[in-house]
């Protein structure tokens, strides 16, 4: 609608004028803000490689001695298996791509002693120990024990058929029991208070700490420092495996100086 008048100078006056943008090239933050450049040196020999077959469209293919260059840069780095993903899919491919960012996100030791697993618990082996009658030359006490054995028997049959039916229960809210093996090294839990300091601001898992021997199938004896009085049997629930890479070679808290 046209307004005439004074009214339409005042409508008018609203109206955006673009300024003389300036063409200074100075970054806004402060130098001390900046951690490190996205780009590095490696990016143009990725790029002079030669594509791969199945390299998908707009993304470069990075061969096998510039991978580890790749997941260790400050640009690409480690903020998470997820963001991870997010940075390196978008421009870079390589075949086994998320297998090989799994196994180095899950090599870091900060991650493995500060984060709690979200897999349901493993190992459950219910004990039910067999009863050996005592012996005795008086008939009454033969009798005794002939007629106990039958009742204890009958007993542990119906024993076993209950924590049978118990296990199966039990085993539907439970993961596979993870197996480990003489010398093998493990994260130990802090929940039960038996390893580490006390308090709310510790570590999840202590560790690593080289397995020793094995109790049963759900139980393991490890090797904890000499200075630590504490039981060294633990159930599979308080262990995790450490997963070998270019992170898990990185001094632990537990094996920190003081």
């Amino acid at each position: 609608m046209c307004r005439l008048g004074e009214k339409n100078v005042r409508v008018l006056s609203g109206q955006h004028h673009a300024e003389a943008q300036s063409s200074s090239q100075e970054p806004v933050f402060s130098p001390s803000c900046f951690l490190a450049t996205v780009t590095w040196d490696v990016e143009h020999s990725i790029e002079a490689t030669k594509p791969h077959l199945h390299c998908p469209p707009n993304r470069l293919y990075v061969p096998i001695k510039y991978r580890s260059d790749l997941n260790t840069s400050v640009g690409m780095g480690h903020p998470g298996l997820m963001h991870m993903a997010q940075l390196l899919t978008t421009r870079y491919w390589w075949l086994a791509m998320h297998k090989d960012m799994v196994k180095y996100v899950a090599s870091c030791i900060d991650c493995a002693c500060g984060k709690t697993p979200h897999t349901p618990p493993a190992g459950y082996k219910p004990l039910l120990y067999p009863w050996n009658p005592p012996t005795s030359d008086q008939p009454v006490v033969k009798r005794w024990c002939r007629h106990s054995k039958q009742v204890w028997e009958e007993t542990h049959q119906r024993l076993r058929s209950t924590i049978v039916a118990y296990k199966r229960k039990v085993d539907r809210r439970l993961g596979m029991t993870p197996q480990f093996g003489p010398g093998q090294r493990v994260w130990v839990a802090t929940k039960d208070g038996r390893v580490g300091p006390s308090g709310k601001l510790r570590a999840r898992y202590e560790g690593p700490y080289p397995i020793t021997g094995q109790v049963n199938k759900v139980t393991y004896r490890i090797g904890l420092p000499g200075h630590s009085h504490a039981s060294t049997a633990f159930h599979v629930s308080a262990l995790k495996p450490v997963v070998e890479g270019p992170l898990s070679e990185e001094e632990s808290p537990s094996e920190a100086p003081s």
